[in-house]
């Protein structure tokens, strides 16, 4: 690691730390100090680099990379989180202008009864149901005041009280649909891991929720039953360790990691024509060219026997299913040049299949194949491979062109079990019934409109479970899922002015969750700042400075994870 590197390291470090402890001592708010540490960040390491301390990494450029790299087009590079936030606004604003949310929790309390075991333990359920949809400090504050005199009547302390109304605002949390669209777009990770995690997390909450309520009303001394506090711990731990292991064995291996360009099969890829070189780093392979080598196209990989590679430690997945059984496999790749990316396979009979994917500069690049593309019988008829760059530009400014392959995965063809079958068909005849029942309320309603006294009606409570629903069971797009969940919120709460609440709503909705949105502006610079901007391509200086000093403060064994 040469000296630039480490000034850039230890820089980042001062920025991060000092945002920070201006944030922390709320000296400068997160929406001012997350875009200005990324910028801060990219400026640093574009200085150090512009005095000749940074010789080895790729030259960066002020007005192409930093304003309008990091600065223009991080500023929206969360843009499918910031449309989830502004659709979970405006139905959380629905909710509560209609008065459903409120409702929702005054009718719970009166079901409950006066049991305050019970009374605390559905409280916590009911607050977790409706913060799956609704947000922000009106909507917290809003079911406190309900919440908290609720669980006092039945003696539960205050402090107690409390902490169940945040357990219960987490759960709702961690189950948000809104929230799930930053972790894919921030992480990059795809929509099932995200909802996977979330709903074993919930669950997880749930119990450690009950056990903190059982424990604090017997420090209360409120608790009336022992017996029926062990019941209930034995029954709620027994469905949530059931349901996990259902949602985790339905999971397992949907997708896998091919290791094909991990260090370890370093000796099944080599780097072709000329002076190219090839690096294995963190599972990538990268693959380096002078610009004065370039042609027309540009040997990258190659690869003698992809068949053989079966009998390879890690490719049992591979070697142990019918090739039928897969989806696609597919590998990642980022490259600073503009031109094409192809790949050549030759077949056990001698045929080649080639295939090409067109290579943005700094994009990354998922080049994905289906097994009915690849042509063969089965993964062991397939035999030498090789990659080429064709019309390649590279990047201004670059000394070299260079790509990096990582993230070779694949993934199996989606078997859906009988029961999610039928669990998808009986939600769709729920909603079908439900959009019939609101319809036949419609009309029914029509000839008193203008005089009808307005209540909430029982299928407005479903409004938090459709868009929860249509996203858990039919795998819907977050955004899609939300929008939805907007319409049926508008259809089942229909009342004279439903025209201008909808309105209100989307406009309300939206402006309440526009510090959210602008903190996103911000965390999109911060991220472009250390990643790299869509445009630069691999070997961005501030990421290659960050990783030695990541790397000795990961932890090495589970203790220190710990």
């Amino acid at each position: 690691m040469d000296n630039g590197s480490l000034l850039v390291g230890l820089l980042i470090l001062v920025i991060f730390v000092l945002g920070a402890g201006l944030m922390i001592s709320r000296k400068l708010p997160a929406l001012l100090a997350l875009p200005l540490m990324g910028l801060a960040i990219a400026l640093g390491a574009w200085a150090i680099q512009a005095v000749g301390w940074m010789p080895e990494a790729p030259a960066m450029d002020l007005r192409r990379d930093i304003l309008r790299g990091v600065l223009a087009l991080g500023s929206f590079r969360l843009a499918e989180a910031m449309i989830a936030a502004l659709f979970g606004g405006m139905l959380s604003f629905i909710m509560q202008k209609s008065g459903v949310a409120e409702n929702m929790i005054k009718h719970g309390a009166e079901l409950i009864g006066d049991n305050p075991l019970m009374v605390a333990f559905l409280s916590m359920l009911l607050v977790a149901a409706i913060f799956t949809t609704i947000g922000g400090l009106g909507a917290i504050i809003m079911v406190a005041i309900v919440v908290m005199p609720m669980l006092a009547t039945v003696g539960v302390p205050p402090p107690v009280a409390g902490g169940i109304l945040l357990i219960g605002l987490s759960m709702g949390g961690v189950m948000n649909a809104q929230a799930w669209a930053l972790y894919i777009n921030v992480l990059g990770l795809p929509q099932k891991e995200v909802r996977t995690f979330a709903m074993v997390m919930f669950l997880l909450m749930g119990v450690t929720g009950l056990v903190f309520i059982v424990v604090e009303l017997m420090r209360a001394r409120a608790l009336q039953s022992m017996r029926q506090a062990l019941t209930l711990l034995a029954v709620v731990g027994g469905a949530a360790t059931l349901a996990i292991g259902a949602i985790v064995v339905s999971h397992r291996g949907a997708t896998a990691p091919l290791p094909v360009f991990e260090p370890v099969f370093a000796g099944q890829w080599r780097a072709v024509q000329g002076s190219g070189s090839l690096e294995f780093d963190e599972g990538r392979a990268v693959v380096r060219y002078g610009l004065d080598e370039r042609g027309e196209p540009v040997e990258l990989l190659d690869a003698d026997d992809i068949g053989a590679w079966l009998a390879l430690p890690g490719f049992e997945a591979l070697r142990d299913r019918e090739l039928a059984e897969f989806k696609d496999f597919t590998f990642s790749a980022r490259a600073n040049f503009a031109g094409a990316l192809r790949l050549r396979f030759t077949r056990a009979d001698g045929t080649g299949g080639n295939f090409e994917r067109t290579l943005t500069p700094g994009a990354v690049l998922n080049f994905t194949l289906t097994p009915a593309e690849l042509g063969v019988a089965s993964l062991a008829d397939l035999r030498g491979a090789a990659l080429a760059a064709v019309a390649v530009t590279p990047r201004a400014g670059a000394e070299t062109f260079e790509i990096a392959f990582s993230q070779a995965r694949y993934a199996f063809v989606p078997v859906v079990p009988v029961w999610l079958k039928g669990l998808r068909i009986g939600f769709g005849l729920v909603l079908i019934g439900l959009l019939g029942l609101i319809l036949w309320d419609l009309l029914a309603r029509v000839p008193t409109w203008r005089k009808q006294i307005v209540s909430v009606k029982w299928y407005a409570y479903l409004i938090p479970v459709l868009p929860l629903g249509l996203i858990i069971i039919y795998d819907l797009d977050v955004n899609a899922g939300l929008a939805l969940g907007f319409v049926y919120a508008v259809l089942a709460t229909l009342r004279p002015g439903s025209k201008s609440m909808a309105v209100q709503s989307m406009i309300q909705g939206s402006a309440s969750v526009l510090p959210a949105v602008l903190l996103m502006v911000g965390i999109g610079i911060l991220v472009c700042a250390v990643i790299g901007p869509p445009g630069f391509g691999a070997g961005w200086p501030v990421t290659s400075s960050m990783r030695p000093l990541l790397e000795a403060a990961l932890p090495k064994n589970p203790l220190s994870y710990v």
